[in-house]
C-alpha cells in the first residue's frame, strides 16, 4: 500500500501547479514508479477522489479498480448545485479559500481553529484523537499555503477551469468505480451524488454508509475495508 502525501503538502512538494490534472498526472507518476506495467487498486478520498476521477480518464490503463469517497463525479457535483441549496451552503469554505491572504489568516488563526470547526460540522459523530489532530495541524503549518492551492484553481483562471470541465464532459471512465458516501456527511450532501452513475462506462456502484460522515476512513475503517476488498 503507498499513502503518498499530495503535492501542496509536507513533505512532498509545496510548490505548484495545483490545478487537478497536474494532481492527476502526479499520481499517474507514482504508481508508474512503484508498479511499472501492473496496474492498480486506486482508493481516494476527498481531493484524492477527486483526483482519482481525472486520473482515471486520463490514465485508464494503469489502474484495475477504483474506490473514491465522499466527493462525487465532479460534474455530477456541479449539476446538483442549482437543485441542492444545502450544498451551496456547505461548499461556502470553498469560497473563502479564493481570497489570497485572508484565508490564509482565518484558517491558520488560534491553531487552526477553523479546521477543528470543519472536521467537526463535517463528522459529527467523530472525534480526532490528538496526536492525529496535532500531526494534522503540524503537516498545514509546514504547507501553507499549499492546501488551498487545488480550491483556487477551481474557478481560476476562468478559461483553463473551463478547459478543465469540457475534457471532464468529453469521455465516460472506463474503470470499474465504486463510490462509497457517508449518510452523515456535513460537508458533501447524499443529494449531490444523484446522477454520477452517467459519467461511468464500465461497472460503477455507490453505497451510503449509515450514521458515518465525511471522514469514512477514519469513522467506520472495518466497514470501508471490507467495501473496497468486496469491490
Amino acid at each position: 500500500v503507498v499513502a503518498p502525501y499530495l503535492r501542496g503538502y509536507a513533505p512532498s512538494p509545496l510548490d505548484g501547479p495545483f490545478d487537478v490534472d497536474t494532481l492527476a498526472d502526479d499520481l499517474a507518476a507514482i504508481v508508474a514508479a512503484v508498479s511499472p506495467g501492473a496496474p492498480v487498486v486506486l482508493v481516494g478520498h476527498d481531493w484524492g477522489a477527486v483526483i482519482a476521477y481525472i486520473a482515471l480518464l486520463r490514465h485508464p490503463t494503469l489502474f484495475r479498480v477504483a474506490v473514491t469517497l465522499a466527493v462525487p463525479h465532479p460534474l455530477a457535483f456541479l449539476e446538483s448545485l442549482p437543485r441542492t441549496p444545502s450544498q451551496l451552503l456547505r461548499s461556502s469554505y470553498m469560497a473563502l479559500f479564493q481570497i489570497p491572504r485572508v484565508a490564509e489568516a482565518i484558517v491558520t488563526r488560534n491553531d487552526f481553529a477553523f479546521i477543528d470547526m470543519l472536521w467537526q460540522r463535517w463528522s459529527p459523530g467523530y472525534v480526532l484523537p490528538p496526536d492525529a489532530r496535532r500531526a494534522l495541524k503540524d503537516c498545514l503549518a509546514a504547507s501553507m499555503p499549499g492546501p488551498l492551492g487545488p480550491y483556487r484553481t477551481l474557478a481560476w483562471p476562468p478559461q483553463a477551469a473551463l478547459q478543465r470541465i469540457t475534457h471532464a464532459r468529453s469521455g465516460r471512465i472506463g474503470v470499474p468505480t465504486l463510490h462509497l458516501q457517508g449518510d452523515q456527511d456535513g460537508c458533501i450532501a447524499v443529494e449531490a451524488c444523484v446522477g454520477e452513475e452517467r459519467f461511468f462506462g464500465a461497472a460503477f456502484a455507490r453505497r451510503v454508509l449509515a450514521g458515518v460522515g465525511h471522514f469514512a476512513p477514519l469513522e467506520a475503517p472495518d466497514a470501508v475495508a471490507n467495501a473496497i476488498v468486496d469491490w
